[in-house]
Protein backbone atom coordinates (compact mmCIF):
# COMPACT_ATOMS: atom_id res chain seq x y z
CA UNK A 1 0.00 0.00 0.00
CA UNK A 2 1.39 3.53 -1.05
CA UNK A 3 0.66 6.74 0.54
CA UNK A 4 0.63 9.71 -1.20
CA UNK A 5 3.91 12.23 -0.84
CA UNK A 6 1.98 15.32 -0.20
CA UNK A 7 0.11 13.71 2.84
CA UNK A 8 3.66 12.36 4.31
CA UNK A 9 5.19 16.01 4.15
CA UNK A 10 2.21 17.56 5.37
CA UNK A 11 2.89 19.56 8.52
CA UNK A 12 -0.54 19.00 9.73
CA UNK A 13 -3.56 16.66 8.49
CA UNK A 14 -7.14 17.79 8.58
CA UNK A 15 -10.17 15.24 7.93
CA UNK A 16 -12.86 16.50 6.82
CA UNK A 17 -15.77 13.58 6.47
CA UNK A 18 -19.72 14.35 5.48
CA UNK A 19 -21.77 12.71 8.33
CA UNK A 20 -23.68 10.12 6.60
CA UNK A 21 -25.21 6.21 6.84
CA UNK A 22 -23.15 3.59 4.84
CA UNK A 23 -23.68 0.15 2.36
CA UNK A 24 -21.13 -1.57 4.66
CA UNK A 25 -21.10 0.36 8.15
CA UNK A 26 -23.99 1.98 9.99
CA UNK A 27 -22.19 4.94 8.82
CA UNK A 28 -19.20 6.34 7.47
CA UNK A 29 -17.12 9.61 9.21
CA UNK A 30 -13.86 10.48 10.70
CA UNK A 31 -12.08 6.81 11.22
CA UNK A 32 -13.14 5.49 7.82
CA UNK A 33 -12.65 9.01 5.67
CA UNK A 34 -8.68 8.86 5.72
CA UNK A 35 -9.51 5.83 3.37
CA UNK A 36 -9.86 8.65 0.99
CA UNK A 37 -5.83 9.09 0.95
CA UNK A 38 -5.32 5.64 -0.60
CA UNK A 39 -5.53 4.37 -4.40
CA UNK A 40 -8.33 3.08 -5.66
CA UNK A 41 -6.90 -0.29 -5.95
CA UNK A 42 -5.69 -0.54 -2.11
CA UNK A 43 -9.32 0.80 -1.58
CA UNK A 44 -10.67 -2.89 -3.20
CA UNK A 45 -7.36 -4.90 -0.89
CA UNK A 46 -9.22 -3.61 2.10
CA UNK A 47 -12.00 -5.72 1.63
CA UNK A 48 -10.08 -8.85 1.34
CA UNK A 49 -7.68 -7.75 3.87
CA UNK A 50 -10.58 -7.36 6.50
CA UNK A 51 -12.21 -3.97 6.13
CA UNK A 52 -12.77 -2.79 9.26
CA UNK A 53 -9.37 -4.04 10.70
CA UNK A 54 -7.56 -2.58 7.56
CA UNK A 55 -9.21 1.09 8.44
CA UNK A 56 -8.15 0.96 11.91
CA UNK A 57 -4.27 0.04 10.60
CA UNK A 58 -4.31 2.79 8.01
CA UNK A 59 -5.43 5.34 10.95
CA UNK A 60 -2.55 4.04 13.52
CA UNK A 61 -0.07 5.28 10.29
CA UNK A 62 -2.10 8.27 9.31
CA UNK A 63 -4.24 9.76 12.35
CA UNK A 64 -5.63 12.88 11.48
CA UNK A 65 -4.11 15.86 13.74
CA UNK A 66 -7.68 17.68 13.17
CA UNK A 67 -11.31 16.06 12.27
CA UNK A 68 -13.79 17.99 11.27
CA UNK A 69 -17.06 16.15 10.48
CA UNK A 70 -19.91 18.17 8.47
CA UNK A 71 -22.73 17.28 9.86
CA UNK A 72 -24.65 21.10 8.35
CA UNK A 73 -26.35 18.49 5.36
CA UNK A 74 -26.06 14.97 6.12
CA UNK A 75 -27.29 11.63 4.26
CA UNK A 76 -29.13 8.71 5.45
CA UNK A 77 -31.00 5.98 4.08
CA UNK A 78 -28.80 4.33 0.90
CA UNK A 79 -25.75 6.22 2.18
CA UNK A 80 -23.02 7.06 0.95
CA UNK A 81 -24.44 7.89 -2.51
CA UNK A 82 -27.80 7.03 -2.92
CA UNK A 83 -29.54 8.66 0.27
CA UNK A 84 -31.52 11.22 1.75
CA UNK A 85 -30.14 14.94 3.00
CA UNK A 86 -30.69 15.53 6.20
CA UNK A 87 -30.55 19.18 6.91
CA UNK A 88 -28.75 19.07 10.54
CA UNK A 89 -27.03 21.89 11.01
CA UNK A 90 -24.28 20.27 12.87
CA UNK A 91 -20.41 20.82 13.17
CA UNK A 92 -18.48 18.39 15.19
CA UNK A 93 -14.74 18.92 15.64
CA UNK A 94 -11.76 16.74 17.54
CA UNK A 95 -8.23 16.29 17.96
CA UNK A 96 -9.07 12.92 18.74
CA UNK A 97 -10.87 11.14 15.60
CA UNK A 98 -12.67 8.68 17.53
CA UNK A 99 -13.86 10.94 20.15
CA UNK A 100 -15.20 12.70 17.29
CA UNK A 101 -17.33 9.84 15.37
CA UNK A 102 -18.61 8.27 19.08
CA UNK A 103 -20.19 11.93 19.34
CA UNK A 104 -21.73 12.06 15.65
CA UNK A 105 -22.82 8.40 15.94
CA UNK A 106 -24.77 9.42 18.79
CA UNK A 107 -26.40 12.64 17.07
CA UNK A 108 -27.04 10.02 14.19
CA UNK A 109 -28.87 7.67 16.52
CA UNK A 110 -26.06 5.28 16.23
CA UNK A 111 -24.06 3.16 19.31
CA UNK A 112 -20.76 3.73 18.69
CA UNK A 113 -19.81 0.23 19.29
CA UNK A 114 -22.44 -0.94 16.65
CA UNK A 115 -19.48 0.84 14.07
CA UNK A 116 -16.81 -2.06 14.41
CA UNK A 117 -13.82 0.53 13.28
CA UNK A 118 -14.42 2.88 16.34
CA UNK A 119 -14.86 -0.33 18.82
CA UNK A 120 -11.60 -1.61 16.77
CA UNK A 121 -9.99 1.61 17.18
CA UNK A 122 -10.81 2.66 20.58
CA UNK A 123 -9.68 -1.47 21.34
CA UNK A 124 -6.04 -0.44 19.68
CA UNK A 125 -5.79 2.96 21.69
CA UNK A 126 -6.21 5.23 18.79
CA UNK A 127 -8.58 7.38 20.92
CA UNK A 128 -11.75 7.65 23.11
CA UNK A 129 -15.38 6.36 22.55
CA UNK A 130 -16.88 6.25 25.96
CA UNK A 131 -18.78 9.48 25.39
CA UNK A 132 -18.71 9.95 28.98
CA UNK A 133 -15.08 10.50 29.14
CA UNK A 134 -15.54 12.87 26.54
CA UNK A 135 -16.08 16.45 27.32
CA UNK A 136 -18.28 18.20 24.92
CA UNK A 137 -18.64 22.52 24.61
CA UNK A 138 -21.31 23.95 22.89
CA UNK A 139 -24.92 22.64 21.97
CA UNK A 140 -25.88 19.92 24.50
CA UNK A 141 -25.85 16.40 22.65
CA UNK A 142 -29.30 15.42 23.81
CA UNK A 143 -30.82 18.70 22.14
CA UNK A 144 -29.46 17.94 18.32
CA UNK A 145 -29.68 14.08 18.57
CA UNK A 146 -31.75 13.34 15.16
CA UNK A 147 -32.17 9.28 14.42
CA UNK A 148 -30.92 8.72 10.76
CA UNK A 149 -33.13 6.35 8.88
CA UNK A 150 -31.22 3.23 8.01
CA UNK A 151 -31.45 0.24 5.13
CA UNK A 152 -33.26 -2.79 7.02
CA UNK A 153 -34.76 -5.20 4.41
CA UNK A 154 -36.86 -8.32 4.80
CA UNK A 155 -34.91 -10.40 2.29
CA UNK A 156 -37.67 -13.28 2.58
CA UNK A 157 -39.98 -10.59 0.30
CA UNK A 158 -37.65 -11.24 -2.29
CA UNK A 159 -38.34 -14.87 -3.60
CA UNK A 160 -41.31 -13.90 -5.32
CA UNK A 161 -39.23 -11.83 -7.16
CA UNK A 162 -37.02 -14.99 -7.96
CA UNK A 163 -33.93 -13.84 -5.80
CA UNK A 164 -33.33 -16.12 -2.94
CA UNK A 165 -31.52 -15.09 -0.30
CA UNK A 166 -29.93 -17.17 2.93
CA UNK A 167 -28.34 -15.41 5.47
CA UNK A 168 -27.72 -16.82 8.99
CA UNK A 169 -25.69 -14.54 11.95
CA UNK A 170 -23.97 -12.46 8.88
CA UNK A 171 -21.93 -9.52 10.28
CA UNK A 172 -23.00 -5.93 9.67
CA UNK A 173 -20.33 -5.60 7.29
CA UNK A 174 -22.02 -8.27 4.60
CA UNK A 175 -25.76 -7.53 5.69
CA UNK A 176 -25.70 -3.86 5.44
CA UNK A 177 -23.49 -4.74 1.99
CA UNK A 178 -26.37 -6.75 0.57
CA UNK A 179 -29.32 -4.33 1.67
CA UNK A 180 -27.49 -1.44 -0.32
CA UNK A 181 -27.00 -3.84 -3.39
CA UNK A 182 -30.73 -5.03 -3.41
CA UNK A 183 -31.91 -1.93 -2.45
CA UNK A 184 -29.90 -0.28 -5.31
CA UNK A 185 -30.84 -2.65 -7.84
CA UNK A 186 -34.48 -2.34 -6.85
CA UNK A 187 -34.90 1.43 -6.99
CA UNK A 188 -33.26 0.91 -10.75
CA UNK A 189 -35.80 -1.44 -12.17
CA UNK A 190 -32.58 -4.00 -12.45
CA UNK A 191 -33.36 -7.05 -9.40
CA UNK A 192 -33.93 -9.34 -12.33
CA UNK A 193 -30.10 -8.72 -12.56
CA UNK A 194 -30.14 -11.44 -9.44
CA UNK A 195 -32.85 -13.48 -10.72
CA UNK A 196 -32.55 -17.19 -10.68
CA UNK A 197 -29.62 -16.82 -7.93
CA UNK A 198 -29.50 -18.19 -3.95
CA UNK A 199 -27.16 -16.02 -2.45
CA UNK A 200 -25.83 -17.11 0.17
CA UNK A 201 -23.83 -15.24 3.47
CA UNK A 202 -23.22 -14.91 6.95
CA UNK A 203 -22.11 -17.74 9.47
CA UNK A 204 -23.64 -21.04 8.65
CA UNK A 205 -22.41 -24.43 9.68
CA UNK A 206 -24.43 -26.61 7.40
CA UNK A 207 -26.44 -25.77 4.03
CA UNK A 208 -29.81 -26.40 4.08
CA UNK A 209 -31.34 -29.30 2.45
CA UNK A 210 -34.28 -26.56 0.27
CA UNK A 211 -31.21 -24.49 -1.08
CA UNK A 212 -30.51 -25.55 -4.50
CA UNK A 213 -29.72 -24.09 -8.50
CA UNK A 214 -27.31 -21.32 -8.87
CA UNK A 215 -25.74 -20.87 -5.40
CA UNK A 216 -23.39 -17.75 -4.57
CA UNK A 217 -21.85 -17.73 -1.51
CA UNK A 218 -20.99 -14.02 -0.12
CA UNK A 219 -17.47 -13.49 2.24
CA UNK A 220 -15.03 -14.70 4.12
CA UNK A 221 -17.53 -16.85 6.69
CA UNK A 222 -19.00 -19.19 3.65
CA UNK A 223 -15.47 -20.29 2.02
CA UNK A 224 -15.97 -23.51 3.49
CA UNK A 225 -19.17 -23.87 0.96
CA UNK A 226 -16.96 -22.62 -2.37
CA UNK A 227 -16.96 -25.88 -3.63
CA UNK A 228 -20.51 -25.90 -4.02
CA UNK A 229 -21.05 -23.14 -6.44
CA UNK A 230 -19.60 -19.51 -7.14
CA UNK A 231 -17.63 -17.75 -4.45
CA UNK A 232 -17.10 -13.87 -3.88
CA UNK A 233 -14.49 -13.87 -1.37
CA UNK A 234 -13.70 -10.39 1.06
CA UNK A 235 -14.81 -9.25 4.63
CA UNK A 236 -16.95 -7.76 3.47
CA UNK A 237 -16.49 -8.08 -0.27
CA UNK A 238 -16.27 -4.80 -2.38
CA UNK A 239 -19.90 -4.15 -4.21
CA UNK A 240 -18.04 -3.78 -7.05
CA UNK A 241 -16.87 -7.12 -6.96
CA UNK A 242 -20.43 -8.80 -5.76
CA UNK A 243 -21.94 -6.57 -8.92
CA UNK A 244 -19.09 -7.83 -11.37
CA UNK A 245 -18.83 -11.16 -10.31
CA UNK A 246 -22.52 -11.48 -10.79
CA UNK A 247 -22.10 -10.30 -14.69
CA UNK A 248 -19.36 -12.49 -15.18
CA UNK A 249 -20.97 -15.88 -13.72
CA UNK A 250 -24.10 -14.55 -16.01
CA UNK A 251 -22.47 -14.29 -18.76
CA UNK A 252 -20.86 -17.74 -18.09
CA UNK A 253 -23.80 -19.49 -17.90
Amino acid sequence: MKLPRIFLEADVVINMPVMKTHDVFPATLGIKNMKGIIREEDKKRFHRWGLSQAIVDLNKVALPDLTIIDGTVGMEGLGPTHGEPVNLGVIIVSRDVVAADSVASTVMGIDPMEIEYVKLAEKEGLGCADLSKIEIVGERLESIIRPFKRIKLDFKKYEEKGVFILERGACSGCRHNMESIISNLEREGKLGYLKGFHIVFGQLTRMPEKVRGKLVFIGLCTRKFKNKGYYIPGCPPHPEDILSEFERIKSSL
